[in-house]
């Protein structure tokens, strides 16, 4: 079957990763989803008939998860045009001193360390097609840091951060055709 293009989405499993899913499918793009329940992404893949959304259970906060949603993905298209990293989450609304270290290491690998290895995953994959972009969903605390939500907040700065550094100095994946930007909530592919 061909298809307009072929997008790889974390973070999947529900909000605006399933929207944009049903939303591309529906339009003609083949879509790749992946989150930690399965069992929400094959119904995901059951919503659209006639249309292909590959479901791919990973942990994209683990770098071998990510790394095989990402080949996976490939394998099955022969490609990735468009890699949407989509997952974040606020741990837990309280003071910093009263988090864990668990709830931290699991706050920077959500929303910060899994974007960072979607990247890593994906742009070897966009250099050699000559082309591709990658979507980096963030949030207004990116811009503006919110008490009680500290790490979610250094989480999303740090998205931000890096994913605005290859286009301001024309480094990385810019060179080689691809772009890198955020989108702060809103549905980023049309």
């Amino acid at each position: 079957m061909e298809y307009k293009k072929i997008v790889a989405i974390s973070g999947a499993s529900s909000g605006i990763g399933k929207a944009a899913a049903v939303h591309l499918a529906e339009r003609g793009y083949g879509v790749a989803i992946c989150a930690r329940r399965k069992e929400l992404l094959d119904e995901i893949a059951g919503l659209v008939k006639g249309a292909c959304i590959f479901p791919y259970q990973a942990d994209m906060t683990e770098w071998e998860k990510a790394q095989s949603f990402i080949r996976h993905t490939q394998q099955k298209f022969g490609r990735i045009d468009v890699l949407f990293n989509n997952l974040g989450a606020g741990i837990r609304f309280t003071e910093f001193e009263d988090l864990t270290l668990e709830e931290i290491h699991e706050g920077i690998a959500v929303n910060l360390t899994s974007v960072l290895y979607g990247c890593k995953a994906v742009i070897s994959i966009m250099k050699s097609q000559g082309s591709g972009h990658i979507i980096n969903t963030t949030s207004i605390l990116g811009k503006r840091a919110r008490a009680g939500l500290s790490v979610y907040t250094a989480g999303k700065h740090g998205v931000d951060g890096f994913s605005t550094l290859p286009l301001q100095r024309g480094e990385e994946v810019r060179d080689k055709g691809e772009r890198a930007g955020t989108c702060n909530g809103k549905h980023p592919l049309g």
